[in-house]
C-alpha cells in the first residue's frame, strides 16, 4: 500500500489518484487535514489520515510547505499507473448487479437458515402454493432493508458494493448512520425496485435509470445527501462477479423447476 496512489476526500468530493509523497506534501501545505478521508489499494473503506499507515504517527499535519511545491510535485498524468485512473462515475449497471449480487446472496442465507431450522414453508398448511412462494420472495426483499442499513453503517459495504467496489458515503465523507441507511434502504425499496411487484419494479428501476445517466445521482442519493464513488472494477472482480450472477440464475432457475415438478406430481 505504501507504494500505491491514494484517494482523498475533500469538499464533499472523491479526489485522486495522487502518489503518496504528494498527499504528504498536500498534509504539510495544509490543503489536507489530518481528519481527512483516505483510501488505497487493499483497504477495506475510508479512513481518517490520522489512523492510516504510513500518516499516523508523523508529523505531516500542516507545516510551512508551499502550495507550488505541492502542486509541482502532482505527477503527470502519464506517470499515474492505468490501472489507478479514474473511472466513469455513472454506471448503472454496475450498481444494478451489486444489488443483484446482494440480494441474491442474502436470499440464499435466509434459504440456509429455513432449512437449518426445518421450516420450509412447502411443509406449512396453507402456504404450500406458488403465490405463497412468491410472497416469501417480497418478505425477503422487504428484510434486506434493515440488513442493507446495518451493513452500511457497520461495515461500510456490502457484499455487491465491496466486490464491484462502490463506496457509498453521507454527505460529510463518512459512513451513514443507521437510520439515514435504513431511509435511503426504504427509498430504494418503494422507489427503485417497487416493493418487488414485477411490472411495477420494471417501472421504477426504468425510472431510476434514467435519473441517474441524466442527473448523475438518484432520488435516493440526492434526498439523503449520499456520495456514490466508483473505482475500477478488475479482471479478477469482474470474473467472480460473472460466476455468481451465472450461478445465482442458475439456482433461481433449478428452485422455480423443483417447485413446478411439485405441483405438477
Amino acid at each position: 500500500m505504501a507504494e500505491g496512489y491514494w484517494y482523498y476526500i475533500k469538499d464533499n468530493k472523491q479526489e485522486g489518484p495522487v502518489s503518496e509523497a504528494t498527499i504528504q506534501k498536500m498534509f504539510e501545505a495544509g490543503i489536507l487535514e489530518k481528519d481527512t478521508l483516505v483510501w488505497s489499494e487493499p483497504m477495506v473503506e475510508w479512513l481518517p489520515a490520522s489512523k492510516v499507515d504510513p500518516f499516523k504517527g508523523k508529523a505531516i499535519f500542516t507545516t510551512q510547505t508551499s502550495l507550488s511545491e505541492v502542486i509541482s510535485s502532482f505527477p503527470q498524468e502519464s506517470e499515474i499507473k492505468t490501472k489507478e485512473k479514474s473511472v466513469p462515475q455513472i454506471r448503472p449497471w454496475v450498481r444494478f448487479w451489486a444489488r443483484y449480487i446482494d440480494l441474491m446472496s442474502f436470499s440464499v442465507v435466509v434459504g440456509c437458515i429455513l432449512e437449518i431450522l426445518n421450516l420450509s414453508i412447502l411443509d406449512i398448511p396453507d402456504i404450500a402454493d406458488i403465490p405463497e412462494v412468491i410472497i416469501l420472495g417480497f418478505l425477503i426483499l422487504f428484510l434486506w432493508i434493515f440488513e442493507e442499513a446495518f451493513l452500511l453503517s457497520g461495515p461500510g459495504t456490502t457484499p455487491g458494493k465491496w466486490l464491484l467496489r462502490i463506496t457509498l458515503r453521507d454527505s460529510s465523507g463518512g459512513k451513514p448512520t443507521f437510520s439515514s441507511a435504513l431511509r435511503r434502504s426504504f427509498s430504494v425499496w418503494w422507489n427503485g425496485l417497487g416493493i418487488g411487484f414485477p411490472i411495477i419494479s420494471l417501472i421504477t428501476l426504468s425510472v431510476a435509470y434514467s435519473k441517474l445517466t441524466k442527473n448523475g445521482i438518484t432520488t435516493w442519493d440526492k434526498n439523503g445527501g449520499f456520495k456514490i464513488s466508483h473505482l475500477r472494477i478488475g479482471p479478477l472482480r469482474t470474473i467472480i462477479a460473472v460466476f455468481l450472477v451465472v450461478a445465482f440464475l442458475l439456482l433461481a432457475m433449478l428452485g422455480k423447476q423443483l417447485i413446478l415438478n411439485t405441483y405438477l406430481v
